[in-house]
């Protein structure tokens, strides 16, 4: 198998040298940061579900 010829310039249809264009993942007008700014979370992690139900 031969190897494809570089040349310098550019091909127009290398749809690989186009930059992706997305939308942002959140709204920013909505998000909000708290004035401390953003920290990792440490200490025990707060129980997940409903709370335990008392036994009558």
């Amino acid at each position: 198998m031969t190897e494809p010829e570089e040349s310098g310039e550019e091909n127009p249809d290398d749809e690989r040298a186009e930059p992706i264009l997305a939308p942002p993942t959140a709204n920013p007008a909505r998000v909000r940061v708290p004035p401390e700014g953003l920290h990792s979370h440490t200490g025990e992690p707060e129980p997940s579900g409903p709370p335990p139900a008392e036994e009558a």
